[in-house]
């Protein structure tokens, strides 16, 4: 079975890529801002899930530039008011299920502080909006930040996925070197049908080297056990290499869903007096996460905004960034687009300055790539986790070089450097899966 590979492409933008290194005074100064800040004992504990020391407890490049921004946007609003960060901090320390939404009310207020606005941010549980953000002659825009995070339904479709790993590497460890599942639905696979599943992987027969293909209900499943992984490297036979993918569609309700929080995020504007528009403006400033289909909810928005002149709320503006990859580069990828009413007063705008990445004009495609394939995955949900090891080549000075990769999301080659019979695999420093945590 060919192994393709799932990328979040960027369209639009300029090529950029993780800094290969942090310099050591960039990294120490910010990752004491965040001891102080966070309390190191409460860092250091054991992440019970806790999307910031989740973070903390990583050591790969995307966790650091994630940490990094964190930490500046505390330096930057400290200079601005000091007790409302002490305020959100409290509030990410002690609700995790929310915290990434306070996470995002302060590097959201960031970005726009870095970019030139001058923002000041509002006392807790203020009613309807979050921040104003104050031009020099008086006129403000109201800014209430929301974030929308993944989905229930694809949060359940990858622990789904996740489990379905983990039972057949518990089966298959130790009898055979290799293992690839491709399982493709053209709907959603619900609970129902994952538990299925399920059953179907801890039941696996003999599977030839030719690969097999299993019945099941509107899911085409194959399993193989290939002599190559990614870009045809030979698997090392010593090691259990295994890959795992599962493509079906978005659950019906997603996109909805998406549009459902648009909409309360309108009424929030309904606390407080409509304002004159000679003054001040009301804006939701919503943090999408990569599945949420961007350009949907900008034209409903804006088809909103034009049907309903009363609407308690003057504009929308959609931000989502992602880590996309392309042939020669990883980067994240920051997007925005707006919606604003007939009303909006021309010439307040919003200028924000995220601290790494590139911005891209147009949002980023979930492609599925590899020999001969390249097929656009729109509205779909894909899981993609491999472990691949390969063996070091002996090169003609009797060296051996191996590159070690992590080629694309989820994709990981180990090298196997075997030298006077004693045998070393080495991996690279990344995430399990190129998602964004925090910002």
């Amino acid at each position: 079975m060919p192994i393709s590979s799932p990328l979040h492409t960027p369209r639009g933008s300029r090529r950029g890529t993780y800094p290969t290194r942090f310099p050591d005074d960039v990294l120490e100064s910010h990752f004491c801002l965040l001891e102080e800040t966070f309390d190191r004992k409460w860092l250091n504990e054991q992440s019970d899930g806790h999307r910031l020391r989740d973070l903390w407890w990583r050591d790969d490049t995307l966790a650091s530039i994630e940490l990094v921004t964190v930490a500046d946007s505390i330096r930057l609003m400290n200079e601005i008011d000091s007790s409302w960060v002490k305020g959100l901090v409290k509030d990410i320390k002690q609700n995790p299920s929310n915290c990434h939404g306070y996470i995002f009310e302060l590097v959201g207020t960031a970005m726009l502080a870095r970019g030139g606005m001058k923002v000041r941010p509002m006392p807790k549980n203020f009613p309807a909006y979050d921040i104003a953000v104050c031009f020099p002659d008086g006129f403000e825009l109201l800014v209430s930040l929301k974030n929308h995070d993944i989905s229930k339904f694809e949060m359940e479709f990858r622990q789904n996925c996740d489990e379905i790993r983990a039972i057949a590497a518990a089966k298959l460890r130790g009898n055979v070197h290799s293992f690839c599942m491709s399982a493709i639905s053209r709907t959603y696979i619900n609970q129902t049908r994952m538990t299925g599943l399920k059953k179907l992987i801890a039941q696996i027969p003999t599977i030839p080297e030719a690969g097999i293909q299993l019945p099941y209900p509107d899911v085409r499943v194959n399993l193989s056990r290939p002599l190559k992984g990614f870009d045809g490297m030979a698997l090392d036979p010593r090691y259990y290499s295994d890959t795992l993918q599962i493509l079906c569609s978005q659950h019906p309700n997603e996109q909805r869903n998406f549009y459902s929080k648009v909409m309360e995020a309108e009424e929030k504007f309904h606390k407080i007096f409509k304002p004159d528009l000679t003054k001040q403006a009301r804006i939701v400033m919503m943090r999408l996460h990569p599945t949420a289909d961007i350009n949907f909810l900008q034209a409903a928005a804006q088809r909103m905004l034009e049907e309903n002149p009363d609407l308690q709320v003057d504009g929308f503006y959609f931000y989502q960034p992602a880590v996309v990859h392309d042939d020669q580069s990883t980067v994240i990828c920051h997007h925005l687009q707006q919606a604003i009413s007939m009303r909006y007063p021309l010439g307040r705008l919003i200028r924000s300055a995220p601290l790494f990445g590139t911005i891209s004009t147009k949002p980023t495609e979930l492609r599925l790539r590899g020999k001969g394939i390249d097929q656009l995955l729109e509205g779909s949900l894909m899981y993609q986790r491999a472990d691949h090891f390969v063996a070091a080549k002996l090169e003609a000075d009797g060296s051996l070089f191996g590159e070690i990769k992590n080629p694309a999301s989820g994709i990981h080659v180990h090298r196997v450097f075997e030298l006077n019979g004693q045998r070393m695999v080495f991996g690279g420093k990344a995430p399990g899966h190129d998602k964004l945590r925090v910002l």
